[in-house]
């Protein structure tokens, strides 16, 4: 006698989003940045640890980047690429921010707080330009949740991986 399982429908995929790897461990090259907010929903979430990858710090439009402002604090943006009077800019977001003018007033209407973008940037910029000094690495993955017994908190760099 034959056994039929009904598996549930997988969840259509969300537009816009784009899936990321799990990692189990830290990947050479890699560094470990913890989320502290919510400016990645829906794609990541407060807590969670992003790996990032530091060899990679070329702007690309819909992927998103550790940067470091001049000021010391570290944030997650998404570089979008704009024309403006004949020349292609970079401007920086935060990925969960509004995507037209009906969604911002939405935002608004809510009492949603929400940032503007940095820029203009010059795309066409040398590597050593203005964004590209800013830019730490690109997020290419989250570590598994249980992640912080791995990484030892508070140890130097040397000796994060187990």
């Amino acid at each position: 006698m034959a056994a039929y399982f009904l598996l549930p429908t997988p969840a259509p995929m969300q537009e816009g989003l784009r899936p990321y790897i799990i990692y189990r461990q830290l990947p050479d090259g890699c560094l470990p940045f913890e989320l502290s907010d919510d400016s990645c929903e829906p794609l990541m979430h407060r807590g969670e640890c992003l790996v990032i990858d530091v060899r990679d710090r070329e702007p690309a439009e819909g992927e998103l980047f550790l940067i470091q402002w001049f000021g010391g604090r570290q944030e997650v943006i998404e570089p979008v690429l704009r024309e403006n009077r004949g020349r292609s800019n970079w401007y920086v977001w935060s990925h969960n921010r509004p995507r037209s003018a009906d969604e911002t007033c939405a935002w608004l209407e809510q009492g949603r707080a929400h940032a503007l973008p940095d820029g203009p940037y010059a795309a066409d910029a040398p590597p050593e330009s203005h964004l590209r000094q800013k830019i730490i690495g690109k997020v290419i993955g989250i570590l598994e949740m249980d992640f912080r017994p791995m990484l030892r908190i508070g140890q130097p760099e040397s000796e994060l991986r187990p």
